[in-house]
């Protein structure tokens, strides 16, 4: 049942992850409110590999810091391949995941200014017949 429960959350995050919008909303459920997660598969679905990485590199590193091994999911899973739910649990249960956190970007922006074009003007006098 756990198993089939991570895999749950885990395809029904990449399925409304389009839908995500800039807000946090949170349920606690009730029979992991004492749960500790030792192993946590980071899922950051770019198509750019290096943002992946990057991304999933820094979620990493930061949740070491709490005694939480994050797993990379470009280590486990092949960017270039499709996978069966079956294969997705094999793998899962074959890495000992115990969790998954997926992180997705919601929205980007730039922003520009406009600076008008200024101009300055420079000169020189010579003071030639200057009276004692």
């Amino acid at each position: 049942m756990k198993k089939q429960y991570v895999i749950f959350v885990f395809l029904g995050m990449l399925l409304i992850a389009g839908c995500a919008s800039t807000s946090i909303t949170s349920f606690l459920y009730p029979s992991f409110s004492t749960k500790s997660f030792h192993r946590i598969l980071i899922v950051s679905p770019f198509a750019d590999l290096e943002s992946r990485t990057k991304a999933e590199s820094v979620f990493v590193e930061r949740l070491a810091k709490f005694s939480v091994e994050g797993i990379p999911s470009i280590r486990i899973f092949m960017p270039t391949r499709t996978y069966t739910t079956e294969e997705l649990l094999k793998l899962l249960s074959e890495n000992k995941v115990e969790g998954v956190l997926l992180v997705t970007l919601t929205d980007a922006y730039t922003t520009q200014a406009y600076v008008p074009a200024s101009s300055s003007t420079y000169g020189q006098a010579t003071l030639t017949d200057v009276p004692p």
